[in-house]
């Protein structure tokens, strides 16, 4: 992607040849009130309107990009970025913020999560120290639970190369974690102690 700098004189037009499939009119000013511009790529498309923050797609890549004024007595000058790929901007002048603490709570709409209703009670699993134990992995479970079983021992889960020091979830004993976003994955533990033991339940649609 290429950053361009244009001049549009008044009554003319700029041809840019820069390849690309996307034009952005990243800003610009116009010596009238009329900020807009006309694009048309070199082949398969039409000439489109834009204002700057505004952004167009040809079909296929163009060898230049021909742009004009709306207001033919305009002389705007800008800044358009031409290539392929995505272009962000975190302008916020033309979002809506709206003040949650400002609606009433008479209009608040309810969340409900969905209603599982298979329960699976794995069988617990023995972990002892050293290289990671694997405890479940199933993709239909939307909720999982880990209880550290064990009266002395600390458990250390997370992915297949887990160890206490790298560990996404830290049991101490009697402890219990309630997984909710990645249930379904593959997860793994390790432990402190020889014979400590992972109790498991699932719950699935």
């Amino acid at each position: 992607m290429q950053s361009n700098k244009f001049t549009i004189p008044a009554g003319g037009s700029v041809s840019l040849p820069v390849t690309g499939r996307g034009f952005w009119f990243e800003s610009g000013t116009s010596t009238t009130a009329n900020t807009y511009i006309i694009v048309k790529p070199t082949t398969g498309g039409t000439e489109i309107r834009l204002r700057p923050g505004q952004n167009v797609n040809a079909i296929g890549d163009q060898a230049f990009w021909t742009i004009t004024a709306e207001d033919q007595a305009a002389v705007i000058n800008g800044y358009c970025i031409i290539g392929n790929g995505d272009f962000q901007d975190n302008n916020t002048s033309n979002l809506v913020t709206i003040n949650a603490s400002a609606i009433p709570n008479a209009f608040a709409l309810p969340v409900q999560k969905q209603a599982l209703s298979t329960i699976t009670n794995f069988a617990p699993v023995t972990i002892n120290t050293g290289a990671a134990q694997a405890l479940v992995s199933d993709a239909t479970q939307r909720v999982m639970r880990f209880r550290n079983g064990h009266a002395t021992a600390t458990l250390y889960l997370g992915g297949p190369g887990v160890t206490a020091a790298n560990a996404a979830v830290v049991l101490a004993p009697g402890d219990l974690f309630i997984e909710e976003e990645a249930a379904g994955a593959a997860w793994f533990a390790t432990s402190d102690t020889n014979g400590a033991n992972v109790q498991l339940q699932g719950l699935k649609l």
